[in-house]
């Protein structure tokens, strides 16, 4: 098991850490550590101004009933095409990713030959669609029927994002860009996590690589973690590499709050948040390592649940 620890500056004030732990706890995430997270978008990604060194495109495809469309933003190099076709990593949180897809970054990039990224979101004016992640992201329960998370917002549905995403969204991406099959990523952080653990326990292949980030682990009371320990122990294992990155101050007290909320729904998160043990994570890890899974561990020093996003995005696409 190779597990690395990256330092971060430990700038930060009362209010954004607060705020951060909080975020974190509905399911969203901070872009910054240190700094106040916000649902609001600050200004217009490259898929809205273009990009002198990415190609850029966009598609919509309905949601199910009640919910948002989804949002497939596409972006590829300029220049040479590899000959098998550019790399690719599919970002789940789709709008957040793309606010992180800076000029420097795609110039640093395309230098280096890619990847292609495709940020899978969902059409809503906001950086994280609080219901839409919910419902496609999170795992059914161990009979495999949806349900809903603390906050009582509707999910479990990821089986069917899956299906959705290889059978329509890869093959439609694939018809737009010059990619390669073989070289495919998928990311995911926090509930995005859940869903990317998901894709690598029960998902078809279609993925080469994937990396879950600060996964929700505590999902259902913990049953999911269960479900995954229990099938390593029974020898089987998924055949692809998978990385787990996690911030090393995601359970310290300024960023898992414990005292009781104005609002019941969110005292259910933190509750069965704080029941998951401080080192499950750690735990399902070494037992991944141990039933033969490659991969790396990746731990940031000094970041907060929320603060893992942006750090782990890069270090993605800069080592595929």
């Amino acid at each position: 098991m190779c597990i690395k620890a990256f330092r971060a500056p430990r700038r930060r004030r009362l209010g954004a850490v607060l705020a951060t732990g909080l975020l974190a706890i509905l399911g969203l995430t901070s872009s910054q550590i240190g700094a106040q997270p916000s649902q609001r978008i600050e200004k217009d990604s490259v898929f809205v101004t273009g990009s002198r060194h990415y190609h850029t495109h966009q598609f919509t495809l309905p949601g199910p009933a009640g919910h948002a469309s989804y949002q497939v933003s596409i972006a590829w190099p300029q220049g040479d095409i590899p000959a098998d076709g550019f790399a690719a990593v599919y970002a789940l949180d789709g709008t957040a990713v793309a606010g992180q897809l800076t000029e420097p970054l795609l110039a640093q990039l395309r230098a280096a030959g890619g990847p292609a990224i495709i940020a899978l979101g969902h059409d809503v004016n906001k950086r994280f669609a609080s219901l839409e992640r919910t419902y496609d992201y999170t795992p059914p329960n161990a009979q495999g029927e949806p349900l809903d998370d603390p906050m009582g917002r509707a999910g479990g549905r990821a089986p069917e994002y899956y299906r959705l995403l290889v059978e329509d969204i890869i093959p439609r991406v694939e018809n737009i860009a010059p990619l390669n099959p073989q070289q495919r990523t998928l990311w995911g952080h926090s509930y995005g996590g859940l869903f990317a653990l998901w894709s690598t326990f029960l998902g078809d292949g279609s993925f080469n690589r994937i990396v879950a980030v600060s996964p929700a682990l505590w999902w259902n009371n913990g049953e999911f973690l269960h479900q995954l320990n229990t099938q390593l122990n029974l020898g089987e294992k998924p055949e692809l590499r998978l990385d787990i990155h996690s911030g090393s101050a995601e359970r310290k007290g300024d960023d898992t709050p414990t005292k009781r909320h104005d609002n019941p729904a969110i005292n259910n998160m933190i509750r069965m948040r704080n029941q998951l043990p401080a080192d499950a994570l750690e735990n399902f890890s070494r037992v991944l390592r141990g039933a033969g899974v490659v991969g790396d561990d990746a731990v940031f020093d000094g970041l907060s649940h929320g603060a893992t996003f942006s750090r782990s995005f890069e270090l993605t696409v800069k080592n595929l």
